[in-house]
């Protein structure tokens, strides 16, 4: 049940679905029927454990990754029926950036190189426009104007992700996919990242999709929430209204572990119903993907696998008894 707007979202994803085929028969459904909206200027969370599909998802919707089935709208209309101007124009408004800073930057190319290097393609301006244009960026994302001749290497993790930043923007897009661009860096430069790219986006108007499963930074960035499992939504809706009271036992599971005054019990009353290994990802259970791990499943849970059901507004879970 995907949340609508008052007006055309940004990005509408329908039922998306991607699938790896394994060597020895069968398939791996990394994203199984995934469906939500992001409205201009709105910042969107995808959480989960590692390998609940989210990353996929968010490369599947950029196209680095072909889909298996579902629809993917940007701004009202289908990607896959996208004309070569329309797709050229949707590469260059829907950026990303990635998880690894080093492994994403060429380390034979200068920073200033790095950050032009779209322009080329898709800016008619001269070269001095473009070095104009890269060492603004460089500033807008905090890094000095000499930074423009360095190489990866010479840079901190910090220093390197705010360069990923600034290539993202060298395009001017609309929507940045934010790909665990944190999780590489210390604690400190974390918040400094993160209040970089708050003010980027209230400068900009730039709408993100924010995966991470740093719940407390999700918490605070977000205007809605989708919280993933094995490759399917299990819970989804305002981030307020999430965090506060959550429904589906996987995401008081997930929430519980974020630091607060009486964290210890907290972890005790939700944790005590659950196992801690997640399912094979070519075997998953039947009926409910969850239900291996949850205190009150029972048999309707293996029979039947709950849809996303509304429980109030712009706000849904996929159990049977919530």
């Amino acid at each position: 049940m995907p949340m609508h707007s008052k007006s055309v979202p940004l990005l509408s994803v329908g039922g998306l679905k991607k699938y790896f085929p394994v060597r020895k028969g069968g398939v791996i459904k990394a994203v199984d029927g995934v469906s939500f909206d992001i409205a201009r200027g709105e910042t969107f969370s995808l959480v989960g454990e590692s390998g609940c599909g989210k990353t996929t998802c968010g490369r599947t919707i950029l196209g680095i990754h072909r889909k298996t089935a579902g629809s993917v709208k940007y701004d009202g209309a289908e990607t896959e029926t996208f004309s070569k101007q329309q797709e050229k124009r949707f590469h260059k408004n829907a950026q990303m950036i990635f998880q690894d800073p080093y492994a994403c930057l060429d380390p034979r190319m200068t920073i200033g190189a790095i950050v032009k290097e779209g322009m080329h393609e898709y800016f008619k301006i001269s070269e001095s426009e473009k070095q104009e244009r890269a060492l603004e960026l460089l500033a807008r994302v905090g890094l000095p104007h000499g930074f423009v001749s360095r190489y990866p290497h010479e840079l901190s993790g910090g220093q390197r992700q705010r360069v990923g930043v600034a290539r993202a923007l060298a395009l001017e897009p609309e929507l940045i996919v934010c790909d665990e661009p944190l999780s590489a860096l210390d604690v400190s430069i974390q918040a400094q990242l993160i209040n970089l790219l708050i003010s980027l986006q209230q400068e900009l108007n730039l709408t993100y999709l924010f995966i991470s499963h740093d719940l407390a930074v999700v918490r605070h960035i977000s205007d809605q929430t989708g919280v993933m499992y094995m490759g399917a939504l299990v819970e989804l809706g305002d981030s307020d209204v999430l965090f506060r009271k959550p429904a589906h036992p996987y995401t008081q599971l997930l929430f519980s572990s974020i630091p607060t005054a009486d964290a210890k019990s907290v972890r005790k009353s939700v944790r005590a119903n659950f196992e801690d290994e997640m399912p094979s990802a070519v075997n998953p259970p039947s009926g409910c993907r969850f239900r291996t791990r949850c205190g009150n499943a029972e048999t309707i849970c293996s029979r039947e696998a709950p849809a996303l059901r509304k429980l109030g507004d712009r706000h849904c879970a996929a159990c049977h008894f919530v």
